[in-house]
């Protein structure tokens, strides 16, 4: 899958960074400045389960932003 705020659907505005968790609730991916100051993410998910995103803003700055996924 890939998630961002980055792309063709996607919009954000100052230094975005996205956190990726699996079921456990551990951190499995996380991005800052993929493209530009925006933030995407790629990942093979493993296994079945709950994984959850989370948007946030590098370094206490001030963002906003809107995420899209593309699970093929």
């Amino acid at each position: 899958m890939t998630l961002g705020v980055c792309g063709a659907a996607a919009a954000f505005s100052g230094d975005t960074y996205l956190r990726l968790y699996g079921p456990s609730g551990a951190e499995v991916a996380s991005n800052d400045d993929s493209r530009g100051l925006g933030s995407q993410i790629s990942y093979t998910v493993p296994t079945t389960g709950t994984y959850t995103l989370r948007m946030g803003c590098y370094n206490s700055g001030n963002c906003s932003g809107t995420v899209v996924w593309n699970v093929p």
